[in-house]
């Protein structure tokens, strides 16, 4: 998982600098040591490891249009098993000077054959636009609020909200964090009948700031760091 979160934020570094670096041509226009916990965050121990449901986890967000995921599948090319639809985004607020940087929220379910280990939302905020992000980041929580119902059969608690809306307090992408850094701003909790993991980053850049939010449910702690 943190392979793809880094694969995702190199390809979003560079597609921003090229729109900009053209922008300006064209027109001169623009298994963790040290985890920030919560308290009670401390790994039930349960000799039967818990699933979600796979049908029901494609479905958990079908109330909002485009997230709908269809039948739980086994992957085409690799071992594990997802929904019929990968990944579907919803495009949110967009810059106006251009239509490629644009906020959106993406769902992902994974898992094997006995189940789902986890549902994702993950918030890529590309508009660089403040005012955006503070109605999109609004939305995705109310998102991952539904998820966290659907899930964990619970709402967010105002710990994790406050970490989803506190921009201020996202972990830099530059300098380049390590691994201990990353885990002390991944906030890891026991909430409802399973876990939640969110970790959160943003790009300061010339023409603004660029955010990633990678919210991500569990039905057992063992799937955390998998």
């Amino acid at each position: 998982m943190d392979r793809i979160v880094h694969l995702r934020w190199l390809f979003l570094i560079g597609a921003i600098w090229l729109i900009l670096i053209i922008g300006c041509k064209s027109g001169e226009r623009q298994n963790p040591s040290e985890v920030r916990q919560s308290p009670s965050s401390n790994a039930p121990s349960t000799a039967a490891t818990k699933y979600f449901d796979g049908s029901k986890a494609c479905k958990f967000l079908a109330d909002i249009q485009g997230f709908d995921l269809g039948n739980y599948v086994p992957y085409t090319n690799t071992e594990g098993y997802t929904c019929q639809t990968i990944e579907p985004s919803i495009k949110l607020s967009c810059n106006p000077k251009s239509s490629l940087l644009c906020n959106s929220i993406s769902y992902q379910v994974d898992g094997e054959k006995e189940g789902a280990t986890s549902a994702g939302l993950f918030y890529m905020g590309t508009s660089l636009s403040a005012s955006a992000h503070k109605t999109d980041l609004k939305t995705f929580s109310q998102y991952s609020n539904r998820l966290a119902e659907q899930a964990l059969g619970v709402a967010l608690d105002a710990e994790i909200m406050k970490y989803i809306n506190t921009t201020a307090s996202f972990l830099p992408m530059k300098p380049e964090a390590n691994r201990e850094a990353i885990d002390r701003h991944t906030l890891r909790k026991k909430l409802g009948s399973g876990w939640v993991s969110i970790l959160a980053r943003r790009n300061d850049l010339a023409g603004g700031a660029a955010y990633m939010i990678h919210f991500t449910v569990y039905p057992d702690a063992r799937w955390i760091n998998k």
